[in-house]
C-alpha cells in the first residue's frame, strides 16, 4: 500500500489539477484530475519515487508511455502524456467512468453471455495492441474496466513490451502469467492469450484458477491436470479456454482475432469508433462554467457574428475562477451560464443563468467598434453573474475598426471551402496595410501564403518563406496567441516537417482549448497517422465546438472511405450538402472517393464540373483532368512520362504539396497496374515528409505494389514518422511550441 502523498488539490506541470485519489497500484497512486489545457477529466498516475530511483525503471517507464500511446482502440484506455513535476514522475491517461472487473467478480461469477461479451471485447483490445507490436503482459481483472457507457476497457500497459524487444524480465502477476513468462522467457502475444483464457475462466467460475506465490503457481501450471472448474462448463467454451491456456505457446490460439472468432463466430469485429471525450461536469472542476453555443448567423453578417463570438470567448477565457466551454450543448450547473449569440440585423446575446429562471438579454448594433465594446460588456455581465475572477494574461493590441473587419472577413473565408483564395488573401493584405504588425493579421497572412504555396501553378520558394516569416513574427509578438501557433504549424507541415507541425498544433490547444481549429488540426494529423480512435474523437469534438466547419467532415468522410464504411461516408457527405448546399470544390477528395469506389458516373460528372469551374490554378486543373481522363479509359502510358518527370522535377514544390502529388500519381499508376511508378512516387513522397499511414495501409489502388520489398521499407519509414507525430502531440512536457521552434527555410 503506497503512502498518501497529500497531492489532492495540487496542480502538476501548471496543467493537471488533482481532484481525488481513485486507486493504488504497484507502481503508484492514480488520481482523477482536470486537464486545464484540453478541459477534460483524465486519470493521472504518479509513480512511486522509490521505484524511480531503481536503475532502469525510469527508462522502462518512459518506454511504457511511448508504447501505450501507440494503441488506440475503443477497448483500450488511451494513454496521453509523460511528465515531471518537482521530483514526481507521472503519466496521464483516459479516465474511464465505471468499475473494475475485480469489483464485479466480488459479487460472484458472471452470466455466460456477459463473460463471453467481455472476453470478445478484450480480444479486440489485444488485437489492436498486437497489431502495433505491443504486448500487455499483465492482463488480469484489475486491469479490465467496465465503463458506464457500455465499453469494456483494458488499461495499464505498465509492463508492456515490444514484440521485437528482447526483454527477459518476468513482469506481470503470477496467477495470470503464462508458464514461459514466469520462467523469464521472452514474452510474445501468446502470453496475453493465456492470461485472457484464465480471466474468462474466472468470470465463469467466480474464482481464479491459480492462487499462491510464483513457485506454487508455476508448479501448478506445469501440472497436466485440467484447470479447476473447466469440466463444469459448456464443452465448446471449455475447449476454447483449454486451447488459450495450453502449456506450449504454439498450441494456443494463433492470435487474439482467432480466439475472438471462436468465441463469437457470427459477430464481426467492430469498426474503430471514437472513444468519448470525457468532458468534465461543473462538479468535476469546482468552477463556474460558461457554455457558449456556436453563433447563429447567415450571409453577409456571418463574419460579424463569428468575430463577435470569438471576441467574447477570448475575453471570458482570460478571467480567473471560470471554466469556458464552446460546444453545441452541455450542462452548466447551478452556478454557471449558457450564452447564445445570434445576428440578423443586430447581434443579440442571451445569457441564461444556471439554476435561475432569469435571462439577461443584450442587443448590439452590427458595427465593428460596437461589437468589440459589446463583447467586453457581455464578458463583465457574465463574470459578475457567475462570480468569475478578473481578466488576466496578455491583451491583444488595439486594432482599427476597418482592419478588424478585414481580419474577420478573412478568418471567415479561411474557415470555409471558398475557392477564391485571392479574395481571402486580399482581406488579410488590406488588414495588414492598416495594422502592419498585428500578430492576428500576420497569422492570417501566413495561412493564406501557405495555401498559395500549395496550390500555385509554379511553386515559388519565396511564398512559403514569406509565410514562415509572418508566422514566426506573429508567434514572437504574441506567443500566447493560438492562431499564431496554428500558422506556424501550417508552415511546418507544408515544409514537410510533420513532427514540428504537431508541436505547434499542440501549443495552440494549450493556449486556447476552446479554439475549434486547433482541435481540427490535431484530429487531422492523428487520422492521417493512423490513430483513428483518438483522431475521430478529436475531430468530432472540433465539430461540437464549431459545427459550421466543413474540413473536419471531409476528414471523417475520408476516414470512412478508406475503411470501406461507405454508408457512414455517405451520411457525412449528405450532412455537408445539407449544411452548405450543393457541394463545390474539394475536387481532389471527391475524385479520390469516386475512384476508390469505382464509380465511373461520378467521375464523368466531376470532369464536367471541373471544366465549368473558374478559379482553379493550372496545377489543380491539370492534375484533376489527367486523373479523370485516366480513370475514364485514357491509357496511362500516354501521359506517364511527362507526369512523373514533372512530379519528380526541381519545380514540383516541396514538402506536403510534393508528397500529396506523389500520393495522387501513385493512385493513378496503381489503378493502371504500374507498380514501378507506385513505388517511385511513394519513395519520393516519403522523403518529402509523408506520414499518412492510414492511407498507405488501406488504399486499394496501391495493392499492385504491396508485395514489393520496397513497399515494406516505405511503410516502415512512414510508420516511424506517424509514431513521431503522436509523440509530438502527446509528448513530454518539455516539448513546447515557441517562435524559436519555427526556423525559416527548409525543414529540420
Amino acid at each position: 500500500m503506497s503512502e498518501d502523498l497529500g497531492l489532492v488539490g495540487a496542480t502538476l506541470a501548471d496543467r493537471y489539477e488533482l481532484l481525488e485519489r481513485i486507486g493504488r497500484g504497484g507502481m503508484g497512486d492514480v488520481y482523477r484530475a482536470h486537464d486545464r489545457e484540453l478541459d477534460e477529466s483524465i486519470a493521472l498516475k504518479v509513480v512511486r519515487d522509490e521505484l524511480m530511483r531503481v536503475a532502469g525503471v525510469a527508462e522502462r517507464f518512459r518506454a511504457e508511455v511511448k508504447l501505450a500511446r501507440r494503441v488506440t482502440h475503443r477497448n483500450v484506455a488511451r494513454t496521453f502524456e509523460l511528465g515531471r513535476h518537482d521530483r514526481l514522475t507521472f503519466f496521464t491517461m483516459e479516465l474511464v467512468d465505471g468499475e473494475s472487473l475485480t469489483a464485479r467478480l466480488a459479487q460472484g461469477p458472471l452470466a455466460k453471455a456477459l463473460a463471453i461479451a467481455i472476453a470478445v471485447a478484450l480480444c479486440d483490445a489485444l488485437a489492436a495492441a498486437h497489431a502495433v507490436g505491443v504486448i500487455h503482459r499483465d492482463l488480469k481483472p484489475d486491469n479490465v474496466l467496465l465503463a458506464r457507457d457500455g465499453r469494456v476497457v483494458l488499461t495499464d500497459f505498465g509492463v508492456a513490451a515490444l514484440t521485437s524487444a528482447h526483454d527477459e524480465s518476468s513482469s506481470g502477476t503470477p496467477r495470470y502469467m503464462a508458464p514461459e513468462q514466469a520462467l523469464g522467457e521472452r514474452a510474445t502475444p501468446a502470453v496475453d492469450i493465456y492470461a485472457l483464457g484464465l480471466v474468462l475462466l474466472e468470470m465463469l467460475t467466480g474464482a481464479p484458477a491459480f492462487v499462491g506465490g510464483i513457485g506454487t503457481v508455476l508448479e501448478a501450471k506445469h501440472d497436466d491436470r485440467a484447470l479447476p472448474g473447466l469440466d463444469a462448463l459448456d464443452p465448446a467454451l471449455a475447449a476454447i479456454i483449454a486451447q488459450a491456456t495450453a502449456r506450449e505457446p504454439s498450441a494456443r490460439w494463433p492470435s487474439a482475432q482467432a480466439m475472438r472468432t471462436a468465441l463469437a463466430p457470427a459477430q464481426p469485429a467492430p469498426h474503430a469508433e471514437p472513444a468519448p471525450l470525457l468532458v468534465p461536469t461543473p462538479d468535476d472542476v469546482g468552477l463556474p462554467t460558461v457554455l457558449l453555443t456556436p453563433p447563429r448567423a447567415l450571409g453577409e453578417v456571418a463574419h460579424l457574428a463569428h468575430g463577435f463570438h470569438q471576441e467574447l470567448v477570448r475575453r471570458l477565457s482570460r478571467r480567473g475562477h471560470l471554466r469556458v466551454l464552446r460546444r453545441t450543448h452541455g450542462a452548466v450547473g447551478g452556478g454557471g451560464a449558457l450564452v447564445a449569440v445570434e445576428a440578423i440585423d443586430h447581434a443579440s446575446i442571451a445569457i441564461t443563468l444556471g439554476g435561475r429562471a432569469e435571462t439577461i438579454a443584450l442587443n448590439v448594433p452590427l458595427a465593428i467598434d460596437a461589437l468589440v465594446e459589446g463583447a467586453e460588456l457581455a464578458s463583465r455581465l457574465i463574470a459578475a453573474a457567475v462570480g468569475a475572477g478578473p481578466e488576466r494574461g496578455a491583451e491583444e493590441p488595439p486594432l482599427p475598426a476597418r482592419a478588424r473587419e478585414h481580419l474577420w472577413r478573412g478568418q471567415a473565408r479561411l474557415r470555409g471551402e471558398d475557392l477564391d483564395r485571392q479574395a481571402t488573401l486580399a482581406e488579410f493584405t488590406a488588414a495588414q496595410a492598416l495594422a502592419p504588425r498585428d500578430p492576428r493579421v500576420m497569422a492570417g497572412l501566413a495561412m493564406c501564403e501557405v495555401r498559395a504555396a500549395f496550390f500555385a501553378s509554379e511553386p515559388r520558394a519565396e511564398v512559403l518563406a514569406a509565410a514562415a516569416a509572418h508566422a514566426t513574427a506573429a508567434a514572437a509578438a504574441a506567443p500566447h496567441l493560438a492562431e499564431a501557433q496554428i500558422a506556424c504549424g501550417h508552415v511546418r507541415l507544408h515544409q514537410g516537417d510533420a513532427t514540428g507541425a504537431a508541436i505547434h498544433f499542440r501549443a495552440a490547444i494549450a493556449r486556447a482549448p476552446y479554439l475549434a481549429e486547433a482541435h481540427e488540426w490535431l484530429g487531422r494529423m492523428l487520422l492521417e497517422a493512423g490513430f483513428l480512435v483518438d483522431g475521430m474523437a478529436r475531430t468530432t469534438d472540433a465539430l461540437e465546438m464549431a459545427p459550421d466547419l466543413e474540413a473536419p467532415r471531409w476528414d471523417l468522410a475520408r476516414t470512412f472511405a478508406l475503411e470501406d464504411r461507405w454508408d457512414e461516408h455517405d451520411a457525412v457527405i449528405a450532412e455537408l450538402a445539407e449544411r452548405v448546399g450543393p457541394l463545390r470544390g474539394r475536387f481532389g477528395a471527391r475524385l479520390r472517393f469516386a475512384a476508390w469506389r469505382a464509380r465511373t458516373d461520378d467521375i464523368v460528372a466531376l470532369r464536367t464540373e471541373i471544366d465549368e469551374t473558374a478559379g482553379l490554378s493550372h496545377f489543380e486543373r491539370a492534375m484533376l483532368v489527367m486523373a479523370c481522363d485516366v480513370a475514364l479509359g485514357m491509357p496511362w502510358t500516354r501521359v506517364k512520362d511527362a507526369v512523373v518527370a514533372q512530379a519528380l522535377g526541381p519545380n514540383a514544390g516541396a514538402g506536403r504539396r510534393r508528397a500529396f502529388t506523389g500520393q495522387i500519381i501513385a493512385e493513378i499508376a496503381g489503378s493502371s497496374g504500374d507498380a514501378d511508378t507506385v513505388i517511385a512516387m511513394l519513395d519520393d513522397a516519403t522523403r518529402r515528409g509523408l506520414f499518412d499511414r492510414h492511407w498507405l495501409a488501406r488504399c486499394r489502388l496501391l495493392d499492385v505494389a504491396r508485395a514489393r520489398p520496397e513497399f515494406a521499407a516505405i511503410s516502415a519509414a512512414v510508420g516511424r514518422r506517424a509514431d513521431a507525430v503522436l509523440d509530438a502531440l502527446y509528448g513530454d512536457h518539455a516539448t513546447r511550441g515557441t517562435a524559436e521552434t519555427l526556423l525559416v527555410g527548409a525543414p529540420r
